[in-house]
């Protein structure tokens, strides 16, 4: 089992248009809603890839209600624990016009949760049992006790349970300095802004070796359009980018750490694992919203991914 811990969901709703004009009304062609937010994008797609996917997410409000609607629709390959918090489940909108134009997109803040969903969050945590898999990912509120998520990610490791981390902040150095995660995926930026470095100005195994020196685990730092980069020991394995490049980018690095996620708990080594995460980022942005890419979409992607060993 693989669980998925996020703690700021949101409904993702894409607008088709055939423009965005600034000032204008659009009238979308198409409208897509979705349980979204980085960790329900993760789990979506690791159930599309054939795991079995525990969410364990706050929902609040009316917004919430839908949210657990939505994510209830992808059953049975996922379930879902929900935790009661204060205000209202955030929505995030992109919408999409002419190739030219890119993506809009529209983010709302994630929520302050409140000392009741914390501790029940974190209750949850407490008890994933050893063997499986936790992956926590997406934004973390202000109002987080990073010092308890530590202890309990943790005791996770202690007692067995295989943790990865895609989170950014003052919530990735708070992990990276006390919990060792088994794996800790994040981008370039994200590693940079940890290490108080230049990002631009800094090659990319550099970044990963100062890293994985940190956590002791693997770290995987992609890259965007450029691919990403493994850091397991004395390794450093490059994932070059799929040469089949797609117009949705949205929920591509969500989709990253699924698959590579997947891949671990089914006992691939880490070269085949970092083939599928990168086979299932690509076959995302070949349609529009967060983790609904077509399985086949991504086998054709595994194909064309082209993985080998650096220099450290």
């Amino acid at each position: 089992m693989i669980h998925f811990l996020g703690f700021s969901p949101a409904i993702d709703v894409t607008y088709r248009v055939d423009q965005v004009t600034i000032g204008g009304i659009h009238r979308p062609s198409t409208v897509l809603r979705l349980p979204g937010g980085k960790s329900l994008n993760a789990a979506r797609a690791a159930a599309r890839l054939g795991a079995s996917v525990h969410a364990i997410v706050p929902t609040a409000g009316r917004t919430g209600d839908l949210l657990t609607a939505l994510i209830g629709e992808v059953r049975p390959r996922l379930t879902v624990t929900t935790v009661d918090a204060p205000g209202e489940t955030r929505n995030c909108v992109t919408v999409i016009g002419e190739p030219a134009q890119g993506l809009t997109e529209f983010y709302e803040p994630a929520p302050e949760l409140g000392t009741d969903a914390w501790a029940a969050l974190l209750e949850q945590v407490r008890v994933i049992p050893a063997g499986d898999w936790l992956a926590v990912s997406g934004s973390v509120p202000q109002d987080a006790p990073l010092g308890e998520l530590v202890v309990a990610l943790s005791a996770c490791s202690a007692r067995g349970v295989l943790v990865a981390v895609d989170v950014h902040g003052p919530a990735l150095s708070a992990i990276v300095a006390a919990a060792a995660p088994t794996v800790l995926k994040v981008n370039r930026a994200e590693a940079a802004a940890h290490l108080g470095i230049p990002s631009a100005d800094t090659l990319l195994v550099d970044l990963a070796s100062r890293m994985v020196a940190q956590t002791g685990g693997t770290v995987v730092l992609t890259d965007g359009v450029d691919g990403s980069l493994a850091a397991h020991g004395d390794r450093r394995i490059r994932v070059h980018p799929d040469p089949v490049v797609g117009a949705y980018s949205v929920g591509s690095g969500d989709c990253y750490l699924a698959g590579l996620v997947t891949a671990l708990a089914n006992g691939d080594e880490l070269d085949a694992a970092l083939t599928r995460a990168a086979a299932c980022a690509s076959a995302n942005t070949a349609v529009p919203g967060a983790a609904v890419f077509d399985v086949g979409d991504f086998q054709s992607a595994t194909d064309r991914i082209d993985v080998t060993a650096e220099s450290a």
